[in-house]
């Protein structure tokens, strides 16, 4: 029910030009502000949602000048001063000019040389009152519940179709600019209401196949200032979480669809670098599968042109390194011995059951002498519902007298192993850099989750075999 309002959109200064124009290597761009106080001002850029400074200019007369001898990168600009005045716009021409007052901005500015702007700023004006409107019925929800709380939701959802359409007419009425590009960023497909609420399930997935199909019409990736923008991570991130879930072979088969289209290079290079980082550093389990998806389709084969090769080099290893323990690879074997001094080779030897929690821990660590209780309490838990499961522990730590001291504190049950005397390749071959993991495996000694929390090792596996 919210209204999707940015503050890029209802806030500041557009000015563009038509994606055909020639650019000459510099800009010009002017900016006048009555009632300015400023005497130093940014010119500042955004790559995706991040920020960086291009130029810094004095103020003379409430007038700031930023000038070059190289063109700027089309995309979203801000001005910004010490004072907190702060300008959003977006360039895609060398040379142009702003006029405005300092009490009202938005509502006063003159530009010349940006017919699109003047379009921007039209819209603004527009929009103004549903924004308005908008903002006073979210402060009237907080104190309404029942039909009152109902009525002013509905409300609020007339005015978010109201703007949505709105958006709609300026970006189909102008498409051959940028402006209508921008737009089209913040838009989504549009989604036949009685088909996704339709009783037929057929119904309901054609119509999310084609809302699926159609979410990137428009979207020109030929043009370099297509991500240089904050809107341009929404949608992508959007797009992945939204459309393919949290499953990993469905996320790849997303990210394939993106590159089947034309493409800039250095848009090209901007969405590689943001999905490996997204996937590099995501929490939600499995996902390190798209990580390493990303590495060995885009940076093993060349395509990364950009990188250099000690980054490269450890990037392949750590991709190499997941391989093997991605959700759904067997388990790999690792070197151990027992309490009483028998090398084991094969850890998973001996048990039959249907499940195996395999625990690597550093018997040294607080965090692991607190996590064993909770460990043997899910173990019993599944026991008592008449799961076939078994516990297999690994120690990292090399010192065999704190071992056994810790196995009687803790009362660790199962299949004890550890690396009293350093030989083991467990620590490499699982990847761990913490105090412990969990990893739990079905009956062929496949990996079916991993890296979860001690505590919810039985609601995981009884999910599991309800999900059978």
């Amino acid at each position: 029910m919210k209204i999707f309002l940015t503050p890029i959109l209802m806030s500041l200064i557009f000015i563009t030009s038509s994606f055909g124009q020639e650019r000459d290597d510099s800009h010009d761009i002017i900016i006048t502000v009555e009632g300015w106080t400023e005497e130093e001002a940014y010119l500042g850029y955004y790559m995706g949602k991040k920020t960086y400074i291009a130029d810094t200019a004095k103020v003379t007369n409430g007038r700031v000048i930023f000038d070059g001898d190289e063109d700027l990168d089309p995309g979203m600009y801000f001005l910004y001063t010490p004072n907190g005045v702060f300008v959003e716009f977006l360039v895609n021409e060398d040379s142009f000019s702003m006029r405005s007052e300092i009490g009202d901005i938005v509502r006063k500015m003159e530009v010349l040389g940006s017919t699109e702007n003047r379009l921007f700023f039209d819209l603004q004006r527009k929009m103004a009152p549903l924004t308005t409107r908008a903002n006073s019925i979210r402060e009237e929800l907080e104190g309404l519940s029942g039909a009152d709380s109902l009525r002013k939701a509905q409300e609020l959802s007339s005015i978010n179709e109201q703007v949505t359409a709105l958006r709609r007419r300026e970006r189909d009425t102008h498409s051959d600019t940028y402006y209508s590009q921008f737009l089209n960023l913040i838009l989504r497909p549009e989604i036949d209401i009685s088909r996704i609420y339709s009783d037929d399930y057929t119904i309901r997935q054609r119509e999310f196949e084609k809302y699926k199909l159609n979410f990137w019409n428009g979207t020109d990736f030929e043009n370099r200032g297509i991500y240089r923008n904050p809107v341009f991570e929404n949608k992508l991130n959007d797009y992945l979480e939204d459309l393919y879930g949290s499953n990993s072979a469905s996320i790849i088969q997303g990210i394939k669809k993106i590159f089947d289209n034309p493409m800039n290079k250095e848009v090209f290079r901007y969405i590689v670098m943001t999905l490996t980082n997204k996937y590099a550093q995501t929490k939600t389990m499995g996902l390190d599968a798209v990580y390493v998806y990303m590495v060995d389709t885009f940076y093993k084969s060349g395509q990364a042109y950009w990188i250099d090769e000690s980054t490269l080099t450890k990037m392949v290893e750590n991709s190499d390194r997941l391989k093997p323990i991605l959700i759904g690879k067997k388990a790999p074997l690792f070197n151990s011995v027992t309490l009483d001094g028998i090398r084991v080779s094969n850890p998973f030897s001996g048990t039959n059951k249907d499940y195996k929690i395999v625990y690597f821990y550093d018997s040294s660590k607080s965090e692991s002498k607190e996590a064993i209780p909770m460990l043997m309490d899910a173990y019993r838990e599944l026991e008592r519902q008449n799961i076939s499961v078994d516990i297999i522990s690994m120690n990292l730590f090399n010192d065999q007298s704190n071992w056994e001291s810790f196995i009687k504190e803790t009362k660790l049950g199962g299949k004890i192993l550890g690396d009293p005397n350093g030989i083991s390749d467990a620590e490499f071959k699982y990847f761990i850099s913490s105090a412990f993991q969990i990893y739990i495996l079905d009956s062929n000694d496949r990996i079916i989750a991993k890296k979860i929390s001690v505590q919810y090792a039985d609601d995981f596996i009884l999910d599991h075999v309800d999900g059978l």
